[in-house]
């Protein structure tokens, strides 16, 4: 029913006058004000599912509840996806789509929102087993598993299309250079200092990734640093809408990674029943939280700049 729902208002937003065509909240601040950072989101429709999954998808988190947390999760998924491809409709015409006759900012935007579709994929096979949900000591399992590999391939190859997105929407002698070599070199201190960049781990890394996955998550953070790069490279928004975008993801893929493979705290069973009867929780659930409030936002804000 919810993705019922979805794909009525992307067939719904073809045509609508353009002050329901995004939120640009310059329009509501006083004209003493308009200095202020002006971004463009999904209209509220959008905006709305996808702030409410996300606040359903915590709340089944606090309350451990597995059903929960899958279906909010890939709900909130299909919101960033169906505002993209509802931005991609009001400047392409899907039903009769020529690649030949598309222009390279087109391709733009096409490639964004594959990326999208492609992160929804991801979001789908990141959802932990039950098993794995209720059991911690199962998660180190869990993230060296089939499905962990191929919902990072997902991801990786969305973050490829965000590359090809912000390249081909940004003329190539606008393209500030500057910036793109200094965002890769933070990038890969951020990566490296944490962990997942070390070949050898160090003892103090506070995201030890196992020998099996270390191939995988390296060419992973290659990828995404790639990615925070060209953003910020080819943002010509005065605001750097993308830019914020791209890096609030790869923060929270870093989240994604703690949760992971981070080290965990040895727990004493003696007092582990007593913290539970004082708690409420899946464990891990409020980093976890911050993670999803930090991937999920900076979905919205990638596809906003669809709807500029």
């Amino acid at each position: 029913m919810c993705l019922s729902f979805l794909m009525q208002l992307t067939a719904g937003t073809r045509g609508v006058p353009s002050r329901f065509s995004t939120v640009n909240y310059a329009g509501l601040l006083p004209t003493t004000m308009s200095s202020l950072p002006v971004w463009h989101f999904p209209p509220p429709a959008y905006s709305v599912s996808l702030v409410s999954s996300l606040a359903l998808l915590i709340f089944s988190e606090f309350s451990s509840l597995y059903t929960g947390s899958a279906l909010f999760k890939i709900a909130a998924s299909l919101s960033f996806f169906t505002a993209g491809l509802s931005a991609a409709s009001r400047k392409i015409d899907l039903l009769s789509l020529k690649l030949d006759d598309l222009s390279l900012p087109e391709i733009g935007v096409l490639a964004v929102v594959a990326g999208l579709g492609l992160s929804v994929l991801g979001d789908i096979f990141l959802i932990p087993t039950k098993e794995a949900y209720y059991n911690s000591e199962k998660k180190e399992d869990e993230g060296q598993s089939l499905w962990f590999r191929v919902g990072t391939g997902f991801f990786a190859l969305a973050h490829v299309a965000y590359i090809i997105g912000f390249s081909t929407s940004t003329p190539l002698l606008e393209v500030t250079w500057e910036f793109f070599t200094p965002s890769m070199i933070v990038g890969f201190i951020i990566c490296y200092a944490l962990g997942p960049l070390q070949a050898e781990v160090s003892p103090d890394a506070l995201i030890p990734v196992p020998r099996a996955m270390r191939g995988l998550v390296m060419s992973y953070c290659s990828v995404i640093i790639i990615m925070v790069a060209s953003a910020t490279a080819t943002d010509l928004d005065p605001w750097r809408q993308r830019t914020a975008g791209a890096w609030l993801f790869m923060a929270s893929d870093l989240f994604v990674a703690m949760d992971v493979y981070g080290k965990k705290k040895p727990v004493d069973i003696k007092k582990k029943g007593k913290a539970q009867e004082k708690s409420a929780g899946r464990d891990g659930w409020q980093p976890r939280a911050l993670g999803w409030v930090l991937y999920f936002g900076a979905q919205l804000i990638i596809v906003g700049t669809l709807w500029a």
